[in-house]
């Protein structure tokens, strides 16, 4: 399952790419396997180019979703933030730099954008309120692949404390 996530953030971070990949797949498919098995590459073209263009719209809804129920807890705070040259809705995109405590006692140095919409809230999903640096925070991550993570919002956090819900 974590393979699947992981997949599904590589598609979800380069969406004309993967796109771009899946239809030159297809094509190369077709050029190559027999005839009777042109329609179902057709249909598996199809699902795919679907579902990759479903992911760049509502992908952070589904990748928070998966990495919350299949990830591994964790504590993280931010150290730094600096702001980036893109805009998104009109306010500019920071980039946290954050280092996350793993159960192992290892330290990820790990960032997130604020356009990444990577907080799990359960009472509003309309929401994004960081951390501010310093102030520590529960998260939920990859194992294979750290730099996908979800901070969580409804615990015991100082963070999830200071929040106004």
């Amino acid at each position: 399952m974590e393979y699947l996530i992981i997949l599904l953030i590589t598609l979800r971070t380069h969406p004309l790419l993967s796109l771009l990949l899946i239809i030159a797949l297809c094509i190369i498919a077709l050029l190559i396997l027999p005839l009777k098995f042109r329609l179902q590459i057709i249909g598996f073209m199809f699902i795919f180019f679907t579902l990759s263009f479903v992911n760049v719209f509502i992908g952070h809804f589904i990748m928070n979703s998966l990495i919350n129920n299949y990830g591994e807890k964790g504590q993280g705070v931010i150290v730094d933030t600096l702001q980036t040259s893109n805009y998104y809705n009109n306010e500019q995109v920071l980039r946290y730099d954050i280092i996350i405590n793993t159960n192992e006692n290892l330290e990820i140095p790990t960032y997130c954008l604020s356009s990444d919409f990577n907080i799990v809230n359960e009472k509003s999903f309309n929401s994004y309120y960081y951390p501010k640096s310093g102030v520590k925070f529960n998260v939920k991550y990859l194992q294979d692949y750290p730099r996908a993570f979800v901070i969580i919002v409804n615990n015991d956090s100082k963070y999830s404390k200071g929040l106004n819900y």
